[in-house]
Protein backbone atom coordinates (compact mmCIF):
# COMPACT_ATOMS: atom_id res chain seq x y z
CA UNK A 1 0.00 0.00 0.00
CA UNK A 2 2.02 2.58 -1.38
CA UNK A 3 0.19 5.82 -0.28
CA UNK A 4 1.45 8.50 -2.92
CA UNK A 5 0.01 5.91 -5.56
CA UNK A 6 -3.26 5.79 -3.75
CA UNK A 7 -3.47 9.76 -3.31
CA UNK A 8 -2.64 10.25 -6.79
CA UNK A 9 -5.25 7.80 -7.93
CA UNK A 10 -7.26 9.67 -5.74
CA UNK A 11 -6.42 12.99 -7.59
CA UNK A 12 -7.17 11.34 -11.00
CA UNK A 13 -10.78 10.06 -9.54
CA UNK A 14 -11.28 13.59 -8.08
CA UNK A 15 -10.30 15.54 -11.47
CA UNK A 16 -12.77 12.97 -13.16
CA UNK A 17 -15.57 13.79 -11.06
CA UNK A 18 -15.70 10.26 -9.67
CA UNK A 19 -16.03 12.11 -5.81
CA UNK A 20 -17.50 8.86 -4.55
CA UNK A 21 -14.11 7.34 -5.60
CA UNK A 22 -12.04 9.95 -5.07
CA UNK A 23 -12.99 9.93 -1.19
CA UNK A 24 -12.92 6.14 -0.81
CA UNK A 25 -8.80 6.81 -1.82
CA UNK A 26 -8.07 9.10 0.68
CA UNK A 27 -9.76 7.00 3.12
CA UNK A 28 -7.89 4.08 2.31
CA UNK A 29 -4.72 6.50 1.97
CA UNK A 30 -5.91 8.33 5.62
CA UNK A 31 -6.01 4.64 7.43
CA UNK A 32 -2.47 4.44 6.20
CA UNK A 33 -1.01 7.84 7.11
CA UNK A 34 -3.64 9.41 9.02
CA UNK A 35 -1.31 13.40 8.83
CA UNK A 36 -0.06 13.48 5.66
CA UNK A 37 -1.31 17.03 4.22
CA UNK A 38 -1.94 15.44 0.78
CA UNK A 39 -4.61 12.75 2.36
CA UNK A 40 -5.97 15.39 4.65
CA UNK A 41 -6.45 17.93 0.96
CA UNK A 42 -7.77 15.08 -0.57
CA UNK A 43 -10.50 14.31 2.03
CA UNK A 44 -11.31 18.06 2.29
CA UNK A 45 -11.40 18.93 -0.84
CA UNK A 46 -13.63 15.77 -1.89
CA UNK A 47 -16.37 16.38 1.09
CA UNK A 48 -16.48 19.43 -0.03
CA UNK A 49 -17.78 18.43 -3.43
CA UNK A 50 -19.52 16.01 -1.89
CA UNK A 51 -21.54 18.76 0.09
CA UNK A 52 -20.04 16.90 3.50
CA UNK A 53 -19.45 20.40 4.59
CA UNK A 54 -18.90 19.05 8.45
CA UNK A 55 -16.25 16.64 7.57
CA UNK A 56 -14.71 18.97 5.17
CA UNK A 57 -14.43 21.39 7.53
CA UNK A 58 -12.96 18.86 10.13
CA UNK A 59 -10.34 17.88 7.83
CA UNK A 60 -9.34 21.37 6.90
CA UNK A 61 -8.93 22.66 10.81
CA UNK A 62 -6.37 19.19 10.60
CA UNK A 63 -4.75 20.78 7.51
CA UNK A 64 -3.96 23.83 9.37
CA UNK A 65 -2.42 22.05 12.10
CA UNK A 66 -0.54 20.03 9.79
CA UNK A 67 0.74 22.93 6.56
CA UNK A 68 -0.53 26.23 7.17
CA UNK A 69 0.58 26.96 3.57
CA UNK A 70 -1.45 24.58 2.25
CA UNK A 71 -4.34 24.77 3.58
CA UNK A 72 -4.24 28.66 2.96
CA UNK A 73 -4.13 28.19 -0.96
CA UNK A 74 -7.56 25.94 -0.40
CA UNK A 75 -9.35 28.49 1.90
CA UNK A 76 -12.56 28.47 -0.35
CA UNK A 77 -13.27 25.07 1.54
CA UNK A 78 -14.80 26.58 4.53
CA UNK A 79 -16.81 29.36 2.76
CA UNK A 80 -20.36 28.62 2.06
CA UNK A 81 -21.26 26.90 -0.77
CA UNK A 82 -22.27 30.04 -3.29
CA UNK A 83 -18.62 31.60 -2.12
CA UNK A 84 -17.14 28.84 -2.27
CA UNK A 85 -17.97 28.24 -5.68
CA UNK A 86 -17.46 31.30 -6.76
CA UNK A 87 -14.05 31.51 -4.90
CA UNK A 88 -12.26 28.09 -6.23
CA UNK A 89 -13.74 28.88 -9.52
CA UNK A 90 -12.05 32.40 -9.63
CA UNK A 91 -8.98 30.89 -8.56
CA UNK A 92 -9.30 27.76 -10.86
CA UNK A 93 -8.47 25.70 -7.83
CA UNK A 94 -10.93 22.88 -8.60
CA UNK A 95 -8.77 21.94 -11.60
CA UNK A 96 -5.29 21.73 -9.55
CA UNK A 97 -4.47 18.61 -7.50
CA UNK A 98 -1.10 17.99 -5.57
CA UNK A 99 0.43 15.38 -7.04
CA UNK A 100 2.62 13.02 -4.42
CA UNK A 101 6.00 12.75 -6.05
CA UNK A 102 8.04 10.53 -3.00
Amino acid sequence: EYVPAIINAGNIAFLQGDFDSALHLFRRSDDIQPNNPGVVLGLCRTNHELENYGSAKKEYEKLKTLDPDLAERYSYIVLSADEATRASDESHTRKWVEWEIK
